[in-house]
């Protein structure tokens, strides 16, 4: 029995002493390698994300300052275009509602002369009031519109508020009031004034 204990011992003893104790001196030293090898390419990923955000700025500032060249530019067009439209308009404005206004008399000189030979002009009269109605329907929104048109010119194009679009928006559909409006005075002297007037005849 005590040589069977002994040879126990002996067995346990070598087992003992090829047990592992623990990580030795060198790996401990590649385990701290590693951890700054980690640490270093994590330092170089930071470092690149860092650029590329940089990068990206740098672009998008670039796009920016772009964008406002090109508004600027045709905010400056837009602007040149509406001062040479209001300026067209002044100027044309009186013409035209003079020449509507030479119709009007001319009518009434008619129906003066007519009444004046016994004629019953009292269709032409209703005429006469009616052209007159609309002749100045006409000018109210011809010096309507120029009034939109000027005001756009004391907006900022490209304030980014949308006051400058509205503004011109709202000059666009006024335009087209005032050719409704021209279009009905010469419609209505086309196909009424001058139909009653022949009809007298």
């Amino acid at each position: 029995q005590m040589r069977k204990d002994i040879r126990m011992e002996d067995r346990m003893g070598r087992m003992s002493s090829t047990s592992p104790k623990g990580p030795g001196p060198r790996m401990g030293e590649r385990m701290e390698d590693r951890q700054a090898h980690m640490e270093e390419r994590l330092t170089e990923r930071h470092a690149a994300m860092d650029a590329r955000m940089e990068k990206m700025d740098e672009v998008r500032a670039e796009m920016l300052k772009k964008k406002e060249e090109m508004t600027d530019k045709m905010c400056e067009k837009v602007g040149i275009r509406i001062e040479g439209r209001v300026e067209k308009y002044n100027e044309h404005h009186q013409d035209h509602v003079g020449r509507f206004n030479e119709q009007r008399d001319r009518l009434a000189a008619l129906i003066d002369k007519l009444e004046a030979a016994g004629v019953n002009v009292d269709t032409l009269k209703k005429d006469l009031v009616t052209l007159g109605d609309k002749i100045k329907v006409f000018a109210d929104l011809k010096a309507s519109h120029i009034t939109k048109l000027e005001a756009t010119k004391s907006l900022s194009c490209g304030d980014g508020t949308g006051a400058y679009k509205e503004a011109l928006t709202a000059a666009r559909a006024s335009q087209q009031e005032v050719f409704k409006a021209a279009q009905d005075v010469v419609n209505f002297f086309r196909t009424v004034v001058i139909t009653d007037v022949q009809a007298l005849k």
